[in-house]
């Protein structure tokens, strides 16, 4: 907010004449401005196309309220409330409002008169004829001095009521991170309602509300943190490398100079664990898990994909530290170099997101995921914009018994009465996902023979039982081996390996034929 407040200052006293701010918190921008005009001794008119200036009805037209401004003769600010739909979107300008705004700012060149846009509609593409005249600003959600204060003056009446130590408080607030001040203020009153008190277990209310806005972005995605790293089998150089940076986030890493990291790119064979590995990352370093899909930032109208990549990176920053998981990055920006069917969109799309990750000062970890490396630009893997580029392969024959005893266990099945070392012998070329898949149908098969799960039952998935009408099961590496081999080819000496062991082999599967398996 101090940021905001400097920005603001700077464009008032440099006699900037057109400043617009999204925000969907007028009250919040008005407050500062209020302050700014008492301390530099400037008067503060606000507008809105339904009453007017200051209230009283008058000067409700549009572009007479331009006409007013214009004959302003004191030092002031004029804060003009949703006044975008009479600008217009890039291409479909209003011309006499917008000619009528340069004059204006021509007019007031010699005059201490600011005018300042605020509206929940992001001004990305600043229409041509205004280029030259009108500055953008962020306005920042709340940070949490100003959710504290929030919560104190939620709470003044209701001491006996609030059972918040100095740990819980300060998580409380965290979990707050992300709100406007308006939501923020819903959400506590909403927790004290529930069981006529506030405490720790109302942050799971205050989650929920989260997730609502969240989801009212249309590109970002709430996930509780659910997986952990004990669900991932294998890939342990991966992740001794995350555990090596799980303290990295906190102030004793600040007292050293630490940075932030800034982010990881996971590339490999599809089903071996990408996903899991950036879910996993959340409850590892205990931090907020957001999911952003690329592909549902594009949209149709004018400026609408510029505005929801901002909203994306707003939302982002203002929930940090967090993790902002991106999956299959290689398909929303696949074939960039070519493609001008959008006018442009998603290049200019692309470049505010590589010019985030090269410049973000905000504790975001991004945790991207991709299956075709080929298909991204390169400058999206260069160092500086992420911390490692990491290469996922096919589980190794170690790896798949630990895999075996991973999703056994996550089916209540007691690892213990299988013979793990046999299944994994028989699974070469299996992908992680494929043997979940194995040990879940398995558990159709017993299920439907009316016994419990044994290791014949997920001997029978992998290699096909004829008497069962069970057909030997194809895994994906047989299918793609080319593609796999060229991930391989690709991967050296451009990403780390994920694990110290040699991944698994391609398997050759006959036609028509069983895959042995000797039980």
């Amino acid at each position: 907010m101090e940021a905001f407040a400097d920005q603001i200052r700077q464009r008032v006293h440099a006699r900037y004449p057109l400043v617009y701010v999204q925000s969907l918190e007028e009250q919040r921008v008005e407050e500062q401005l209020a302050g700014l005009a008492e301390e530099e001794g400037y008067t503060l008119h606000t507008w809105s196309c339904t009453q007017g200036f200051d209230g009283r009805g008058q000067g409700a037209d549009p572009l007479q309220a331009l006409d007013e401004i214009s004959g302003c003769e004191e030092k002031a600010i004029f804060l003009m409330r949703d006044y975008h739909p009479f600008i217009g979107a890039p291409g479909q300008t209003n011309p006499q409002i917008c000619r009528r705004l340069r004059d204006l700012a021509q007019e007031l060149a010699s005059k201490s008169v600011t005018v300042v846009f605020v509206s929940p509609a992001a001004l990305v593409r600043v229409p041509e004829e205004l280029a030259d005249d009108i500055v953008v600003l962020d306005f920042p959600l709340p940070a949490l001095a100003e959710l504290g204060s929030i919560l104190d003056r939620q709470t003044s009446n209701l001491r006996s009521r609030v059972h918040l130590d100095a740990a819980t408080r300060d998580r409380f607030l965290r979990s707050l991170l992300g709100l406007t001040a308006k939501t923020a203020e819903r959400a506590i009153r909403r927790a004290i309602v529930n069981d006529g008190r506030l405490d720790d277990a109302d942050i799971v209310l205050v989650q929920e509300e989260k997730r609502q806005v969240i989801r009212r972005t249309g590109v970002l995605e709430y996930y509780p943190a659910e997986e952990t790293i004990q669900d991932i089998g294998g890939l342990d150089l991966l992740k001794g490398w995350l555990r090596s940076r799980g303290r990295a986030f906190t102030e004793e890493a600040r007292r050293h100079d630490l940075p932030w990291p800034r982010g990881l790119a996971l590339i490999g064979v599809q089903g071996c664990g990408k996903s899991l590995v950036a879910k996993s990352i959340a409850s590892l370093w205990q931090l907020p898990l957001l999911r952003f899909d690329v592909g549902r930032v594009f949209g149709g109208l004018v400026g609408e994909s510029e505005a929801n990549i901002r909203t994306a990176i707003n939302v982002s920053e203002a929930l940090s530290p967090c993790i902002l998981w991106i999956d299959e990055l290689d398909k929303a920006f696949a074939g960039l170099r070519s493609y001008q069917g959008d006018s442009g969109t998603q290049m200019r799309v692309f470049g505010s997101f590589i010019t985030w990750l090269q410049e973000k000062q905000r504790p975001v970890f991004v945790a991207a995921t991709a299956n075709n490396p080929q298909e991204l630009p390169p400058e999206l893997l260069r160092r500086g914009r992420i911390d490692e580029t990491f290469f996922v392969d096919l589980p190794s024959q170690p790896e798949r018994e630990e895999i075996f005893r991973v999703h056994l266990g996550k089916q209540r099945q007691d690892p213990a009465r299988f013979d793990i070392r046999r299944l994994s012998e028989a699974t070469e070329g299996f992908s992680g996902a494929e043997i979940e898949q194995i040990v879940i149908d398995a558990r159709f098969l017993a299920f439907f023979e009316g016994t419990q799960a044994e290791t014949e039952h997920l001997a029978a998935q992998i290699a096909g039982d004829p008497e069962r009408d069970i057909e030997p099961f194809v895994p994906l590496s047989s299918m793609m081996s080319e593609q796999i081999e060229e991930l391989r080819a690709w991967s050296v000496g451009r990403a780390r390996r994920a694990s110290r062991q040699e991944p698994g082999s391609i398997p050759e599967m006959p036609a028509g034929g069983r895959r042995a398996i000797d039980l």
